[in-house]
């Protein structure tokens, strides 16, 4: 990308702004597809930077007759979109190519049901009291109760930091700052304590979580720290890994991913009735969105105010 940049003559602090427009998880997705678009170009003797329309679109058809899906096939345009001069996002025949690869290949639910969150919340009811615990069922409880809770991604989960954290006699509310396109609502949430089920109590567990970390984790302002050596700040694929840790203990089918956390507490929430606007700005949704919906509206299986409160209950 830096390339395509330099090539069009921009300062070494331009080429700064412009690549910092990008999300670092991104620019990784980006740098996946614009080395296959490069050898794709190499092997067919054009330019990557100045291609034929007709050249992205056989790249593309190659990528589907591959298997890429339609959102897959839409991210590697945007990323050869940054590096050309033609404007890819309008050009009608690339319309048209993308109306025929929906068409073909239609954007599907992940998931047609998900799980009961009562399975895992008996679970994790269980693994108590918390000072019975190891610092490895503390970690991993904590994290599966504040996915469910907050409806936080894993990502979001792991760049939650302790001076983010606001503890009261009542509640604990968490802001997350993250980068996000401009005007989109930033990770919030607020945690009442659980007077009525201690077991499952997500405020309690998080004080003595940060309690019992204290002096592991020396100047690591990361709210979740790896529980074996050197205790440094977890990164989302270690939330992930115990995120998943937890669903096999409970014995859920393993093809849910740790982002199904996000199903089955909407799910439940929307279930349990509580508004739609609520659920939506736990997740992180706009108002207009119909993710949902479309998406995350699941039937659950087994199953005959405050989003935590809510899934908790």
């Amino acid at each position: 990308m830096r390339k395509a940049f330099e090539k069009q003559g921009f300062s070494d602090s331009v080429l700064e702004i412009i690549t910092a427009s990008l999300a670092d998880s991104t620019k990784k997705q980006y740098d996946s597809a614009l080395k296959s678009w490069w050898t794709f170009c190499t092997n067919n003797h054009q330019d990557p930077f100045e291609p034929e329309i007709k050249t992205v679109v056989e790249f593309l058809a190659g990528k589907f007759k591959e298997g890429a899906s339609y959102s897959t096939l839409n991210s590697t345009r945007s990323a050869i979109s940054l590096i050309v001069s033609k404007d890819l996002q309008h050009d009608p025949i690339l319309h048209r190519c993308f109306k025929g690869i929906f068409r073909l290949r239609p954007t599907a639910p992940k998931y047609f049901k998900t799980w009961d969150v009562n399975v895992v919340l008996d679970k994790l009811a269980s693994w108590f009291p918390l000072d019975s615990l190891s610092l490895k069922l503390v970690t991993e409880k904590l994290v599966m109760l504040l996915a469910l809770g907050t409806g936080f991604r894993a990502q979001t989960l792991s760049l939650i930091k302790i001076e983010e954290i606001s503890i009261t006699s009542s509640t604990v509310e968490i802001k997350v700052y993250k980068t996000s396109r401009p005007g989109a609502q930033q990770p919030f949430a607020c945690i009442p304590f659980f007077r009525g089920k201690p077991s499952i109590c997500i405020a309690s567990t998080l004080v003595h979580y940060l309690k019992i970390t204290r002096e592991l984790r020396k100047d690591e302002n990361l709210l979740f720290i790896c529980y074996k050596k050197p205790y440094k700040g977890a990164n989302v694929q270690s939330i992930r890994r115990w995120i998943k840790s937890v669903l096999k203990n409970c014995g859920i089918d393993k093809s849910f991913t740790a982002h199904s956390t996000r199903h089955a507490s909407t799910s439940a929430a929307y279930k349990k009735g509580l508004d739609l606007n609520i659920i939506r700005n736990a997740a992180g949704w706009s108002g207009e969105s119909k993710m949902f919906a479309r998406f995350y509206n699941r039937t659950i299986d087994n199953q005959e105010g405050n989003f935590a409160s809510t899934v908790l209950n």
